[in-house]
């Protein structure tokens, strides 16, 4: 990150952060890499969001590796909690390093494998972000697309990233799992786990996926988050304990999928502070100091305006607080990008606000 880069983002940043009370801001630093990040005090000690190549000489809350297990879709598969029943396709580093041949074998291989698999299933590739990743093969022309289209040039891309010094992590393994069915509720609960093991409940949403795959925001009921802490509280204890186990400490996010049954299984875990967090950071600014009983993040929405054009355009919601901007940046060609939150009395007037916001951004 060039240095005009770094003071670009900071004062964006201060921009944001300075609506805040004093004692609440925090404090931020910029890096022009992980070589340059550093800790003022030996006390210090870091809490990554995921591990990073290049900080391993910091002393951390989680060693590295460990991080990165938790992350990866095997570690979830084989963690011991209740997941869909799953396979493993291993790719081994080749002995003699990777070669254009061994990547054709390789891949055909691995393509064969997907060809055989009954339908429905998911497949994942060992890390995801925001649903990129992740396949929800449900049909056999969906299972075509995958083998033939989607799966050649993203192995292509995806498995020279296995090399000698990643290869005991296995990053380029895939994972294969049973879909759930009949599912009767999509339950993502985001809490936190102290170095004690105790787990407390943050909140519970419902997440809102672009083309029913990719994360793009989340919304909450205020009023019903007692009983959704309720319905997963068996779950939360079980995930904490196996994190705690594993010496995490810090915020977690769990995507749950109840069935018909009652029974609820955990489809993904995020290990690490979630979008989500901030809708239950906001509960007392809109449900109890508002009376807005519902509020929905929208993430990463590009916007058509300026900052200060968008906050003229929807002035009065803004000084009703009815509007929270957690975060803007804007790219080198100006364009404003921007997570915003918003509340409304109820949910008709929470899509009323949504809509009026989505005017202002692009497609």
């Amino acid at each position: 990150m060039s240095g005009s880069l770094i003071e670009k983002s900071r004062r964006l940043a201060e921009t944001t952060m300075n609506v805040l009370e004093p004692h609440q801001r925090p404090k931020i630093r910029f890096y022009r890499g992980p070589a340059d990040v550093a800790l003022n005090a030996e006390s210090q000690i870091l809490a990554a969001s995921w591990p990073v190549d290049g900080l391993e000489h910091l002393p951390h809350t989680l060693e590295p590796e460990i991080h990165h297990v938790l992350h990866s879709k095997e570690g979830l598969a084989r963690s011991g909690l209740r997941t869909p029943a799953f396979e493993v396709i291993t790719v081994t580093f080749p002995a003699d390093g990777i070669s254009a041949i061994w990547l054709a074998a390789e891949s055909q291989q691995i393509i064969s494998k997907i060809e055989a698999r009954p339908i429905p299933f998911a497949l994942k590739l060992q890390q995801t972000m925001l649903g990129f990743g992740t396949y929800i093969i449900r049909t056999k022309s969906e299972q075509q697309n995958l083998t033939n289209n989607i799966l050649p040039n993203l192995l292509a891309n995806y498995l020279p990233y296995l090399n000698a010094s990643n290869a005991h992590l296995y990053p380029a393994n895939l994972i294969i799992t049973e879909v759930v069915e009949d599912t009767a509720a999509d339950l993502s609960l985001t809490f936190f786990i102290n170095q004690a093991g105790h787990c407390t409940f943050i909140c519970g949403t419902t997440q809102v996926l672009a083309g029913g795959v990719f994360f793009s925001g989340a919304t909450i009921n205020y009023r019903d988050q007692g009983k959704f802490e309720q319905r997963c509280s068996r779950t939360m204890e079980h995930i904490g304990q196996f994190l705690h186990s594993k010496g995490y400490y810090g915020a977690v996010n769990a995507d749950v999928l109840e069935d018909a049954k009652g029974i609820q299984w955990i489809v993904d875990l995020n290990v690490r502070m979630p979008g989500s967090y901030i809708l239950g950071a906001l509960k007392k600014h809109f449900w109890i100091q508002r009376g807005l009983m519902c509020a929905s993040l929208l993430f990463k929405s590009l916007l058509r305006t300026p900052r200060d054009v968008f906050i003229d355009l929807l002035w009065d919601d803004f000084m009703q607080g009815r509007i929270v901007i957690a975060a803007w940046y804007e790219d080198a060609e100006e364009r404003s990008f921007a997570t915003l939150v918003v509340g409304a009395e109820d949910e008709r007037g929470l899509v009323s606000i949504v809509e009026r916001v989505s005017t202002l951004c692009e497609e």
